[in-house]
């Protein structure tokens, strides 16, 4: 195995573990974006928010720019089923992810319930 299919395994497995973490705490993401305005017609929308910003959280943190990137990274058999248990699609494409930024309005993200996290009444 060369470096870079090291270095690529270590990504998936900590990509993997984030995604299993989410699932055990949270078991559905939605609650967090309960409050954030969706720009996108309901019949064209293929993919949730959680699953969109989840999707550009990972391509931002490994610099993922091209599909190629994103397909070899993300858009993979094992990923998809965890993106399927998690928030019920596949891992959502770069263009789909560039769509749905370009249509949100910024200020939406600061309605982001973040501050849920750390409500641990919400997880007794």
């Amino acid at each position: 195995m060369s470096n870079d299919d090291s270095e690529k395994e270590k990504y998936h497995k900590f990509v993997a573990l984030v995604l299993e973490s989410l699932y055990k705490y949270f078991v559905s993401p939605d609650f967090l974006f309960s409050g954030v305005f969706e720009p996108r017609h309901p019949s064209y929308i293929v993919y949730s928010q959680p699953a969109l910003f989840t999707t550009a959280m990972f391509m931002y943190l490994f610099r993922l720019k091209s599909r190629k990137q994103i397909d070899e990274f993300l858009r993979n058999e094992k990923f998809n089923e965890i993106y399927q248990k998690i928030f019920k699609c596949d891992v959502p494409s770069g263009d789909a992810v560039a769509d749905f930024f370009e249509m949100l309005d910024i200020s939406e993200t600061s309605k982001l319930s973040t501050n849920r996290f750390f409500d641990f009444t919400l997880y007794c």
